[in-house]
């Protein structure tokens, strides 16, 4: 559901037009991902459920360590439920992440690049998506956590028959930026059921979605939070949930991988 709040360098004096915010926007990102990539950090998933009567019924959470290689992702469990997990399954995770560091390290650069290369386009192609599928609209200037940013509106176009279809059925409203075009946050709600895989997965409307982020070193925006509310969804044709399942990022770090120099190219070329 990350794709819900993405559609979010030095800022120009003059007056921009939506639609080159959103260019700009969409770029920036393009960058700051290939950033992301040299970083690690922790995460912390706290998932609440409710039953009859919206009467809460269980409430479980998991600590990992997040460490990326390129665009895979490598979780390394930590803690369960404030408890730390078995040091076999901690072990096994480190092992299996050190095997893919000692591979990933042993490519040669051109390769590395290749896959660099190939998770921006990933990227890219979810950014374009968004952007394709709504309407954005200026709706104000705000001034969060201190950082002056651009508030947009984003309705979902009716027409939109792109691969994330399901963004027909979102409305949303996202913070950029002025300094970099980052967005800063992003919120989003579900105006009518929505379903993922072939009835594997249906969310009810008015799922909630908050996003937020934070600037690291001074040089690349992070996730800080992301919070799923008012969740009511239904798995396969038995399991249900229903409650909020918030994440917590923190520990940004750099990892002390090679560096390895990729040519980015822009997903939204400006006007000359």
């Amino acid at each position: 559901m990350i794709v819900l709040g993405i559609a979010a360098v030095m800022g120009p004096a003059h007056a921009q037009s939506v639609n080159e915010i959103v260019c700009r926007a969409r770029n920036a990102d393009s960058r700051n991902e290939f950033l992301r990539m040299s970083y690690a950090y922790t995460r912390t998933q706290t998932t609440s459920e409710v039953g009859a009567a919206g009467k809460p019924a269980s409430k479980h959470s998991t600590r990992d360590d997040v460490q990326r290689l390129a665009g895979d992702v490598y979780l390394l469990r930590m803690e369960k439920d404030g408890k730390p997990v078995a040091a076999a399954d901690a072990g096994h995770d480190r092992e299996k992440f050190n095997q893919a560091l000692k591979e990933y390290e042993a490519l040669p650069e051109s390769l590395r690049q290749a896959k660099i290369a190939k998770a921006l386009r990933d990227r890219a192609e979810i950014i374009t998506a968004v952007a394709n599928a709504f309407q954005f609209t200026l709706a104000g200037e705000d001034l969060i956590a201190g950082d002056a940013t651009w508030k947009l509106d984003l309705a979902p176009k009716a027409d939109y028959q792109g691969k994330y279809s399901f963004l027909r059925s979102v409305r949303a409203v996202v913070w950029i930026s002025k300094k970099d075009y980052h967005w800063v946050s992003a919120k989003a709600e579900t105006v009518d059921a929505i379903w993922f895989g072939f009835l594997l997965a249906r969310f009810a409307s008015g799922l909630q979605v908050l996003l937020e982020n934070t600037t690291v070193d001074n040089e690349v925006s992070q996730p800080a939070r992301i919070v799923y509310g008012n969740v009511s969804a239904r798995f396969g044709l038995i399991k249900t949930f229903s409650g909020e399942r918030e994440i917590v990022y923190g520990n940004h770090r750099k990892s002390p991988r090679r560096p390895v120099t990729v040519a980015i190219d822009d997903p939204c070329p400006l006007p000359q």
